[in-house]
């Protein structure tokens, strides 16, 4: 039995290029999380977000043979959700469900769309570095900052002493900040 090399983001681009359902799969997975995140960043309703983001990925297979690269569908992603975003407000402003508090928040936001980029990015950067803590610092981790615990309910739910919580979330910490900002800034 040959081994095969894992595949590339070349591999995969033109997989999805040629319309495999694995290149499909492998943007999905890699972009759905964060086009979520940057979705609700305009929009508060998570199931709408939800909705824009898969319709922009049916968009992005159907013109899938235009992208020859990955950074091409990543920047249509993020450009055709902010427009799927703007169409729902409108929808929303046609049916008067749209009052003046969400016309202002979308006037803010249409200014600093690619702060909701970096903002999706780095969300997303933050969590998949989260996965290299190791898995008694990595759980701890993600209660206090994630699920928002204190430290007494984290100790308490993990039945650990509050220092052994302390410790390792300052353990995690330094972790974090060496592999975000590996230069020491």
């Amino acid at each position: 039995m040959l081994h095969q090399e894992p595949y590339s983001a070349v591999d995969f681009m033109q997989s999805f290029q040629a319309g495999e359902e694995k290149g499909f799969d492998y943007f999905f997975r890699a972009y759905h999380k964060r086009l979520c995140n940057f979705a609700c960043r305009y929009i508060k309703d998570t199931g709408v977000a939800e909705d824009i983001v898969v319709d922009s990925f049916v968009k992005a297979w159907h013109k899938r043979e235009k992208f020859t690269q990955e950074a091409h569908l990543k920047n249509y992603l993020y450009r055709i959700v902010y427009y799927g975003c703007l169409r729902w407000f409108e929808s929303q402003q046609l049916h008067g469900r749209h009052n003046q508090q969400a016309a202002r928040e979308t006037e803010s936001a249409e200014q600093s769309i690619v702060e909701n980029i970096v903002h999706a990015e780095f969300i997303h950067l933050v969590y998949h570095t989260l996965e290299h803590l190791p898995p008694a610092c990595r759980t701890i981790f993600k209660k206090l900052f994630v699920e928002g615990k204190s430290m007494k309910e984290t100790a308490e739910e993990l039945q650990l002493a509050r220092s052994t919580v302390q410790t390792q979330k300052d353990r995690g910490i330094d972790i974090l900040r060496k592999l975000l900002f590996p230069s020491g800034t």
